[in-house]
């Protein structure tokens, strides 16, 4: 078995971890580094760095398709383990190891003690669409609040269209989403227009939360 280091008193991660204070930046970076690698010798986490592996900060555009999957795979996890949900059963409900989800959660997810928590706010980028002004939109937002209203107007319009009550809309009359490039984005609330694209929304078949 490989030892964590050679210098006496540290041979594993746990000697190590003991003998040192938590609150230097230094033993903190060493330790969400073993997190990710907990293979790894102190000399190979020494030398690693967070901007190669901490991926939730690459802007969207410049995922590849596979790095873009697991993006969404580990906002997933995240929003299961804000809403109580153990991280064991997302990550398998989500087909997702640990290792990948801290890559592309960042600092999102935090531990404390056996315990995972996920921040409500982040600025992540994802790409979600909605309707505005008549049509299907793509955009992409930083902002999990935006995320967050997406959400909510995408059942707010579920519900109109069921029921065909537009004052499940009202709440989206006046608001905007503002992309990544600063363009904003008004909600589509004419039921009339809302048939209509959920009629094509049918033709297509599912459409994804996350992407296209």
């Amino acid at each position: 078995m490989t030892s964590f280091s050679n210098r006496k008193g540290w041979e594993t991660y746990s000697k190590w971890k003991r003998s040192h204070s938590k609150t230097g930046h230094y033993v903190k970076r060493i330790i969400r580094l073993h997190k990710l690698f907990p293979k790894a010798t102190l000399k190979e986490l020494r030398i690693l760095k967070f901007a190669t592996i901490d991926l939730s900060r690459k802007p969207w555009n410049f995922l590849t398709s596979y790095e873009r999957d697991l993006r969404i795979k580990a906002l997933y996890v995240v929003s299961d383990i804000i809403k109580g949900k153990k991280i064991e059963l997302s990550l398998f409900e989500n087909n997702i190891t640990l290792q990948d989800l801290l890559i592309h959660a960042g600092k999102t997810l935090f531990r404390k003690g056996d315990s995972w928590f996920g921040r409500k706010d982040n600025r992540i980028q994802r790409e979600r669409w909605f309707y505005s002004n008549g049509k299907t939109v793509y955009v992409i937002i930083d902002n999990s609040h935006y995320a967050s209203l997406i959400s909510k107007y995408l059942y707010a319009v579920k519900e109109s269209i069921r029921t065909g009550d537009e004052s499940f809309l009202k709440p989206f009359k006046y608001k905007k989403i503002k992309d990544v490039y600063g363009r904003k984005y008004s909600f589509e609330t004419n039921l009339k227009k809302l048939y209509e694209l959920d009629e094509m929304y049918e033709r297509e078949g599912d459409r994804p939360i996350y992407g296209r």
